[in-house]
């Protein structure tokens, strides 16, 4: 299962929760430099707002919209939005600097208060960020697992060692690790997802 997978149920569940209790949940998902994980999985449990690094945020237009809203809202945030007074997350910062600085919901609690200032709305950080990182093994992934294992293998033994493996089709192949890392899958900044 895929982290965009398990955030699904867990989002679904805090929109009730949020509905249940008349508030707005503002949810922390995984997503230092890309937002596509937090606007797939809040496209698919019907977010009303999505905050993504690709595009700044205003938190009193967001305010002004959730004061609108007659009871609840989810909004979900990925770890990397920021306001357009903010720094925009940057690819060349050390891993562990952006791992020290994103820990343990600290950009749920910031979007919460940036926007709060401006919403007479209540408004919950939830963090989902450890919960949706793991999920439970299926004999899918087991079988997978297993067919980049041999294949990285057979990889090695052929004399591809700075290389990964690629599933395409039904077939694995190696990619040399150059192509593969340091590539970071952004949302357009021409997406009509992002509005």
């Amino acid at each position: 299962a895929s982290v965009r997978d398990a955030a699904r149920p867990w989002l679904r569940g805090v929109r009730t929760a949020a509905r249940d209790q008349g508030r707005v949940a503002l949810v922390d998902l995984p997503g230092n430099l890309s937002g596509r994980l937090a606007l797939d999985a809040g496209l698919a449990a019907d977010a009303d707002v999505i905050l993504v690094p690709e595009r700044a945020y205003a938190p009193g237009q967001v305010a002004q919209w959730l004061d609108a809203r007659p009871r609840s809202a989810l909004v979900v945030v990925a770890e990397g939005a920021h306001t357009s007074e903010e720094a925009a997350p940057r690819d060349d910062s050390p891993m562990l600097d952006r791992a020290l600085i994103h820990r343990a919901g600290r950009v749920a609690q910031q979007v919460c208060e940036n926007v709060q200032r401006h919403c007479s709305r209540d408004i919950v950080p939830v963090v989902l960020n450890q919960l949706v990182r793991t999920g439970a093994v299926s004999p899918d992934d087991t079988v997978l697992g297993q067919a980049y294992a041999r294949a990285a293998v057979d990889a090695l033994a052929s004399g591809h060692a700075a290389h990964l493996m690629a599933a395409r089709g039904t077939s694995m192949h190696t990619v040399p690790m150059a192509q593969a890392v340091n590539r970071i899958s952004v949302i357009g900044e021409d997406s009509p997802l992002l509005a």
